[in-house]
């Protein structure tokens, strides 16, 4: 998302503060000169859990259940970032 799109989150100083520390951290970490090996041992790691993951992300956005479907997306990028 560009800046424009996170305008309104912003507004919310706790929101925009999460926010802020969201975009440094996941900038660190794209930024490694290592960042595909990483990805890749991370992914080899939780394959499993990472495709339950995906799997209830897809079927949580199809039937609408949003809150659901945001919860997994937060757990599928848990485990690509896991260390």
């Amino acid at each position: 998302m560009d800046e424009i799109n996170w305008a309104s989150c912003m507004e919310d100083k706790e929101l925009a503060k999460f926010i802020n520390h969201y975009v440094e951290e996941t900038g660190k970490f794209w930024s490694q000169p290592n960042v595909g090996e990483v990805v890749e041992k991370n992914i080899a790691r939780h394959g499993k859990a990472l495709e339950a993951a995906i799997d209830t992300l897809q079927a949580a956005w199809a039937n609408e259940d949003y809150e659901k479907a945001g919860l997994a997306y937060g757990e599928m990028w848990s485990y690509v970032y896991t260390k």
